[in-house]
């Protein structure tokens, strides 16, 4: 799917249903390539069967969520995803797309305490870190987003997105 061959990988998937029917991985497999094609009416309906049998997965979640962000329901799409994270709070990919759909709709705020989590204070996890200075940013706290781009800058100096981060958090100080 990833390298955009979705005939191959439907070929695939029809032999592996023959055997696996009900296994969510095939399912998930099932919903994500549906996604991809843009088949909106059949991915609803594996979803909702999905979400039946596995109730208490964070999976069919996040991607139903992913359902409505295509179909323009971003609300609906976090609400979801925050579901998603009640279920499994270590869904590292619920709290992340629920991070940026909340920066997306403008709750910086509400997006700073997922990507704190995601982040966990580590500069390695650069990306996130760096994720969550953008969100301190957005949320008019420039401070704390100059202090998050020089965590990650200290650990990976070449780290782009946290040297674009610290030079907007100086630009919104106004000190440069």
């Amino acid at each position: 799917l990833q390298l955009g061959e979705t005939s191959r990988a439907q070929a695939l998937l029809d032999r592996i249903q023959l055997k696996h029917a009900n296994h969510a991985h095939v399912q998930s497999a099932q919903i994500r390539l549906q996604l991809d094609q843009g088949d909106i009416k059949g991915s609803r309906g594996t979803l909702k069967e999905l979400l039946k049998t596995h109730p208490d997965s964070a999976e069919p979640r996040i991607l139903y969520a992913r359902l409505l962000m295509k179909t323009g329901n971003e609300s609906a799409a976090a609400r979801l995803l925050q579901e998603a994270v009640s279920v499994n709070p270590h869904a590292m990919g619920a709290r992340e797309a629920l991070a940026l759909l909340l920066m997306r709709l403008g709750q910086a705020s509400a997006a700073i305490d997922h990507l704190a989590h995601l982040c966990d204070g580590d500069a390695s996890h650069k990306r996130y870190c760096t994720m969550l200075g953008e969100a301190h940013l957005a949320a008019a706290a420039p401070q704390r987003a100059l202090g998050w781009a020089d965590t990650v800058l200290k650990a990976n100096p070449k780290a782009m997105g946290a040297l674009d981060l610290r030079a907007r958090s100086l630009i919104a100080l106004g000190k440069v």
